[in-house]
């Protein structure tokens, strides 16, 4: 899925404003929600679910947001998970 610059998100609650880049199992983006504060949005990449390592990927993903939901440091964007 390629998301693009003025793209909703939620009904409305995020609006994209440009793609920051991609790793190896994730897309960044960074966007506004309605109260224009800027967040930053990852999201797991294209990957076909029928190859063999897409429930590794998708657990990496995971993982990342895990450990990065437990550090505090001015350059680290605060986690917000949801599905």
């Amino acid at each position: 899925m390629v998301w693009i610059s003025g793209q909703k998100l939620q009904d409305g609650k995020y609006t994209l404003e440009k793609k920051l880049g991609q790793g190896g199992f994730g897309v960044t983006y960074l966007a506004k929600d309605k109260n224009d504060n800027r967040v930053v949005i990852k999201i797991l990449k294209d990957i076909d679910t029928n190859t063999c390592d897409f429930d590794k990927y998708q657990q990496d993903f995971v993982n990342e947001a895990l450990k990065l939901k437990g550090c505090q440091h001015r350059y680290i964007t605060p986690i917000q998970s949801y599905s």
